[in-house]
C-alpha cells in the first residue's frame, strides 16, 4: 500500500522542483555559507517577491531533499544547500536545467497529461496536447499570448540540439571516415557536420536540406568557412536520391522514424540505399528503447521521454531488434549501436548491403 501511495502522490516532487525554480531559489542556495541557509533566512532574501508561505517552502525543501536535489541539515532550524545536481539548476550553471524544469512542467504539457487515458482508449482522435489546450502543439506554441511556454520550449530545445551536437561528434570514430565524404541528410544549417568537420578537418562535410531551408542558412554558411570548418550547404529532397551529392556516408539526426512515418522513413532508407556506393554508411543519431524485460536504472529514461512524446502523438521508438529488422528491410545491416549519455540520442551504424533481385 505504501508504496502505491507513494506513486500516486509522485506528482509533489515536479511541482516542487517547479517552485524551487519559478522563485529563485537555486540561485539564493548558490550563494549560501557552507553550512547553508535557514528558511527565514531564504525568505529575507526574496524580499522583491510577494509574502513567501514558510511551511509551504520549508516542505518544499524537504520534499527536494530526498531526491538529491537540496542536503537539509539537522538543526533546531533545519538549514539547506545545493547539492552538485542542485546546482544545475541555476541560471549561471554553464549547463543550466533550469529551462527544461520550466518546459516539462509548463502548464500547457502538465495538463496534456490529463488527457492521455482518453488517447490511450481511442475516445478521441487528436493528440493528449490538442485536446488539453485546444490546438496542437506547433500552433500553440506559435501564439503571441505563449510566448513565456515558447521561451521554455525554444530554451530546452537548444540546449537539447547543443547535448546531442556533442553526443554525435564523440559517439561515433569519424576518424575511420578519414578523407572521405558525408552528407548530413535534412541538417537544416549544418550544425552538427560544422562540428564533425572542426574535429576531424580531413573529411569534406556536405549539409543537404529543402532549397527554401539552405537559402535561408546561406549566412550561415559563409559564417562556418569563415571558422575554419568548411561545411557545404545543398538544396535537394532526401526522398530524391539523384539529389543526393556523391559520398561515402549519410549521416541523419532525427530524420528517420521521428520527423518521418514509418512509410516515410522507408523511402528515406531506400534513397540512401540508392545514393550510397557499395558498402557505404548510413549514420544514424536516434533514441533506442531497451529491449523488453531488460529496463532497469538509467534505461528508464529513455521509456520515459519516449512516454512524454506520445503527448504529441508521435511514435514510439524502436528497440536495438526493431532497428535491426527495419534495417534489412531496406538494404542495410546495423554494424553498431553506440549509446550515449542522452536518450534521445544513441548512433546507429549501418552498412549497405546488395539487395538480391527476387
Amino acid at each position: 500500500m505504501s508504496q502505491l501511495m507513494k506513486l500516486s502522490l509522485a506528482q509533489a516532487v515536479p511541482m516542487a522542483l517547479k517552485a524551487f525554480v519559478e522563485i529563485g531559489i537555486p540561485d539564493i542556495l548558490l550563494e549560501a555559507p557552507s553550512d547553508g541557509l535557514t528558511i527565514n533566512a531564504i525568505i529575507e532574501q526574496l524580499k522583491d517577491k510577494p509574502e513567501v508561505h514558510h511551511d509551504s517552502l520549508s516542505l518544499t525543501l524537504r520534499i527536494l531533499s530526498t531526491v538529491g536535489i537540496v542536503v537539509e541539515e539537522s538543526a533546531v532550524a533545519p538549514t539547506y544547500h545545493l547539492t552538485v545536481m542542485g546546482k544545475l539548476l541555476t541560471k549561471s550553471h554553464q549547463s543550466s536545467l533550469d529551462p527544461m524544469i520550466r518546459y516539462f512542467l509548463d502548464e500547457p504539457l502538465w495538463n496534456a497529461w490529463g488527457a492521455l487515458p482518453s488517447y490511450m482508449q481511442a475516445q478521441q482522435q487528436t493528440t493528449p496536447f490538442e485536446s488539453a489546450n485546444g490546438m496542437p502543439s506547433q500552433q500553440y506554441y506559435s501564439m503571441p499570448e505563449h510566448t513565456s511556454s515558447l521561451k521554455h520550449a525554444g530554451s530546452f530545445v537548444s540546449f537539447v540540439s547543443q547535448e546531442e551536437t556533442r553526443a554525435c561528434v564523440e559517439g561515433f570514430d569519424w576518424a575511420t571516415l578519414n578523407s572521405k565524404t558525408i552528407v548530413d541528410l535534412g541538417g537544416h544549417s549544418g550544425q552538427v557536420m560544422r562540428a564533425v568537420g572542426a574535429k576531424f578537418p580531413s573529411l569534406k562535410c556536405i549539409c543537404l536540406d529543402l532549397p527554401e531551408v539552405i537559402k535561408k542558412n546561406c549566412a550561415s554558411s559563409m559564417e562556418t568557412e569563415k571558422n575554419g570548418a568548411v561545411v557545404q550547404l545543398v538544396g535537394g529532397d532526401m526522398f530524391d536520391p539523384a539529389t543526393i551529392p556523391p559520398c561515402d556516408a549519410i549521416f541523419m539526426k532525427h530524420v528517420v522514424l521521428c520527423d518521418w512515418n514509418e512509410a516515410k522513413s522507408r523511402a528515406i532508407m531506400k534513397s540512401c540505399h540508392e545514393a550510397l556506393p557499395p558498402s557505404g554508411l548510413a549514420i544514424i543519431a536516434e533514441a533506442v528503447l531497451p529491449s523488453p524485460g531488460s529496463t532497469n536504472g538509467q534505461e528508464s529514461l529513455s521509456l520515459l521521454v519516449d512516454y512524454f512524446m506520445t503527448l504529441d502523438g508521435r511514435s514510439p521508438s524502436k528497440t536495438s531488434q526493431e532497428w535491426q529488422s527495419f534495417a534489412e528491410s531496406t538494404g542495410f545491416k546495423v554494424l553498431s549501436i553506440q549509446h550515449t549519455s542522452l536518450p534521445t540520442c544513441s548512433i546507429l551504424v549501418l552498412q549497405k548491403q546488395t539487395i538480391k533481385e527476387a
